[in-house]
């Protein structure tokens, strides 16, 4: 391992946390301008999924 290796992981930490930060605020202002049963977290799961496939994590179940 080299000396970077802890800066690079903790850099990439960061961004991860700041993504689910952002989808946590849109989570927020979904639910509190749509009316209830629009299946926010449904459709937000699957616009995520669409946006990073490659990442996991993104369901319901």
């Amino acid at each position: 391992m080299t000396r970077r290796a802890p800066a690079c992981a903790a850099k990439g930490n960061n961004e991860l946390l700041q993504l689910w930060w952002r989808i946590g605020q849109v989570i927020r202002i979904r639910r509190t301008q749509e009316a209830w049963g629009t299946s926010v977290i449904a459709r937000l799961a699957r616009d995520l999924r669409d946006e990073f496939p490659t990442m996991k994590g993104f369901s319901l179940f």
